[in-house]
């Protein structure tokens, strides 16, 4: 359960609070294709954000999502802003926060950091940009505006030589998550879709929000019209968050996740841990 907190906490942290006012200009960001990568290697994944907004960038909050298993996130080292930080969360995913609230991020094809990755195996792997936020020194919020072109990491075949092993075969289930951010004035709903697959053995549905603030969650079956779990009372209280859970087996289907603002205006983060079927792993010693 700690690890979970861990995970949720991490999320909701990573939230910035904008306003909206008027802008004029465009901003893309993107990382350029790395070529020709090898197995061990250490490559730099340079992020841009190409822009001739008026007025300048003052915020800006990107999510990273790479291939697991084939990159392994090294560091980062920012070449723009006064305020950034860098955290990942988990194994493939790593939210980026950039602010300069006195000169604002400059025009052009500005650099705004080198992100180093490890190459673990011979696959080509995606660095994708999801847009969070992009607020301007005037405080608009330009980021239903702004464009992304994903990365791309293209890794050479890698030639082993293989020695005989004496194995033992071992099961585990393997996690994995989604999550949803959001905001919203006291007495607000947000409605947004929930998709389980066939393969999911149970799920962890969890609710985080500071304790200035109250929340109810909801899943809803929009098929049978009905909701299938909810939860309106914090389980716990851990470092100024509270932190509902509902755990339920939930048969594959799109689903609606509704959350609603009892009492004051706030920031959440909705997260749905699920986990597959078991894989089997092998490990062992040399024979």
């Amino acid at each position: 359960m700690k690890f979970l907190k861990a995970i949720t906490a991490l999320v909701l942290f990573t939230l910035i609070c904008v306003s909206s006012a008027g802008a004029s200009g465009m901003v893309k960001f993107h990382i350029p294709e790395i070529s020709n990568a090898s197995v061990g290697d250490t490559v730099d994944a340079t992020l841009y954000a190409n822009n001739n907004l008026n007025p300048l960038i003052s915020d800006i909050a990107l999510t990273l999502n790479w291939s697991n298993g084939v990159l392994q996130y090294e560091g980062t080292t920012f070449t723009a802003g006064n305020t950034k930080v860098a955290e990942p969360i988990g194994t493939h995913l790593l939210t980026i926060n950039i602010g300069d609230h006195t000169k604002g991020i400059a025009t052009g094809d500005v650099a705004l950091a080198h992100i180093k990755f490890k190459v673990l195996k011979p696959d080509n792997s995606p660095i994708e940009i999801t847009v969070d936020d992009v607020i301007d020194l005037s405080g608009a919020d330009l980021t239903s505006t702004a464009t992304a072109v994903d990365g791309l990491v293209k890794v050479g075949t890698q030639t082993t030589t293989t020695t005989p092993t004496t194995t033992t075969a071992t099961s585990y289930l393997d996690p994995g998550y989604s999550y949803k951010i959001g905001s919203m004035e006291s007495g607000a709903w947000q409605a947004f879709n929930m998709d389980v697959t066939s393969t999911d053995d149970y799920d962890i549905l969890a609710l985080v929000y500071n304790q200035a603030n109250n929340f109810e969650l909801y899943v809803y079956d929009p098929t049978t019209g009905s909701v299938v779990t909810s939860a309106t009372a914090p389980y716990s209280t851990e470092n100024n968050l509270n932190y509902i859970w509902a755990v339920s087996t939930i048969k594959p289907g799109r689903y609606t996740v509704l959350v609603h603002s009892t009492s004051g205006a706030g920031t959440f983060a909705f997260i749905h841990f699920y986990n597959r079927q078991p894989i089997q792993r092998t490990v062992g010693t040399s024979a």
